[in-house]
C-alpha cells in the first residue's frame, strides 16, 4: 500500500486538491486492509481531458474509459457526490495526512468512508469496513454520520453493522 501511498501524494503534486477515498483511504485510518491496484479520488474541480493529458495521464480506450497515471496507475476520479455522501461533505469531512517524508495526501474523513463503504456493500467495501470497524469503532462520532446521512435510522443501521463487523 505504500507504492499506492507515494503515487497519491505524486497526484495531488500534479492535480492540486484532491480527496482519496476507497481502499487508500481505508488503509490511511487502519495501518491494514485489503490490496488495491488503483486509486479513486475527488477532485473540486472537474479536470479536462486536455488537462490530464497535458500533465502525462493516459485515457484507456476501453471499458468506461478509465484514466492512468503518469506512471500506470489505474485512477477513478469523481467529481460529484459518492454513494451516501454529498460533495459538500467530501470537502468538509476530509483531512490531510502525512505521506513519507515531504508529501501528503487528503483523504475522505472516517465517517463519510463508512457512509460510502455502507452504501456501495460490494464485497470489498464490507472488508474494508470489518477492518474499520475492528480497529476504529471507538472513534466513530455518530452524530456526524447523522449529520451525513441527515437520517437516524440509516445511522443506526450503520451503527448495528459496524458493531457486528467489530467481532
Amino acid at each position: 500500500m505504500n507504492r499506492l501511498a507515494n503515487e497519491a501524494a505524486a497526484i495531488t503534486k500534479e492535480l492540486g486538491d484532491v480527496i482519496f477515498i476507497g481502499a487508500l483511504a481505508t488503509h490511511i485510518y487502519t495501518k491494514s486492509g485489503r490490496d488495491s491496484q488503483d486509486l479513486d479520488f475527488v477532485t473540486k474541480e472537474q479536470l479536462s481531458d486536455d488537462q490530464l493529458l497535458s500533465k502525462g495521464y493516459k485515457k484507456s480506450i476501453t471499458g468506461k474509459q478509465p484514466w492512468f497515471s503518469p506512471r500506470g496507475i489505474k485512477i477513478d476520479i469523481y467529481t460529484s457526490d459518492i454513494p451516501g455522501v454529498p460533495f459538500d461533505w467530501i470537502v468538509k469531512n476530509s483531512g490531510k495526512f502525512p505521506v513519507g517524508k515531504k508529501g501528503s495526501i487528503r483523504v475522505l474523513g472516517l465517517e463519510s468512508l463508512i457512509i460510502a463503504k455502507h452504501k456501495a456493500a460490494r464485497d470489498q467495501d464490507i472488508e474494508d469496513l470489518r477492518s474499520i470497524a475492528q480497529r476504529k469503532l471507538g472513534e466513530i462520532d455518530w452524530n456526524l454520520v447523522r449529520q451525513i446521512t441527515g437520517d437516524q435510522f440509516m445511522t443506526d443501521n450503520i451503527r448495528r453493522d459496524m458493531k457486528l463487523l467489530s467481532t
